[in-house]
């Protein structure tokens, strides 16, 4: 319960302080699944398939066992594993609407997966359908560096802008490449997309710049400003304040080194009250 009116009160500072109305919003909370646009792909048109699921155990192929419990809301999406080997391959998809993004954009979602474990030939990946007409794989939790097992504890953040301009569909499939079932369940709510270029309070934009660089960003960024800059707040794509450092002059090196990849948002605040909200990329 706790993490429900957190996952609220997060919700209202990222659309209030950022002025963003999702492109993309989706809990999966209605009795419709897929949802309304939504679309599903199976390989065997098994029972095995993405569901629309409440808190529910799972247990995986060596026999763990897990409570898995929605972040936000009753419901989810969810994909099991079929351990029994009822149906045989899987290869599972849950699709999104097409979304026209007309600004910079990110995708953000909360997720139950097992990560960093490429041995047993899982995939649980999310793939983007643009202009060329086929499918590309942005993210993908074998991939990623360190293996542990993600339980709705880290939101997954995948920048779109390089597709700024395009129609775009997006796809959550989990499949085994030899052809097995899943050793894994895999769980998804709280689906979003996001414009990245948010809006600044109503100032004079021409009397108060500021540029920061490079973007994307490894660990050490350069903030300068026509104007002096007081301080400035970073806040991850949930609208969670994550660094905050007193300036006082109009360039600052600022160390990013302790900031996990993903899009960020740093608010600018001069000497005289003026604010400007820029997007950035750390890798």
């Amino acid at each position: 319960m706790k993490k429900f009116y957190f996952t609220l009160l997060v919700l209202f500072v990222c659309t209030t302080a950022f002025a963003q109305v999702p492109i993309l919003s989706e809990g999966f909370e209605g009795s419709q699944f897929p949802p309304a646009g939504w679309s599903r792909e199976s390989i065997n048109l098994s029972m095995y398939t993405w569901f629309r699921g409440a808190a529910l155990y799972t247990t995986d192929w060596w026999g763990n066992h897990y409570h898995v419990v929605p972040p936000q809301g009753v419901r989810m999406a969810a994909l099991e594993s079929d351990i029994n080997e009822e149906w045989g391959p899987q290869d599972e998809c849950l699709i999104t609407p097409m979304i026209t993004l007309e600004r910079p954009s990110v995708l953000t979602f909360e997720t139950f997966c097992q990560y960093g474990l490429p041995q047993y030939r899982d995939h649980y990946q999310v793939d983007v359908f643009d202009a060329t007409g086929s499918w590309t794989t942005l993210w993908d939790a074998v991939e990623q560096p360190n293996a542990w097992l993600n339980q709705f504890e880290e939101p997954v953040s995948i920048d779109l802008s390089s597709y700024q301009g395009q129609d775009i569909k997006l796809r959550f499939r989990g499949y085994n490449e030899a052809g097995e079932v899943l050793t894994y369940s895999w769980f998804v709510d709280d689906v979003k997309v996001l414009a990245t270029d948010t809006i600044p309070d109503s100032v004079n934009e021409t009397a108060f710049q500021a540029s920061i660089y490079p973007n994307p960003v490894d660990q050490i960024m350069t903030l300068q400003s026509t104007n002096e800059i007081k301080h400035i707040c970073i806040y991850n794509i949930l609208g969670v304040k994550v660094k905050e450092i007193a300036i006082n002059d109009k360039k600052a090196v600022i160390d990013l080194s302790g900031l996990t990849p993903g899009v960020y948002m740093i608010e600018i605040l001069s000497n005289n009250q003026q604010k400007i909200i820029k997007t950035f990329n750390k890798k």
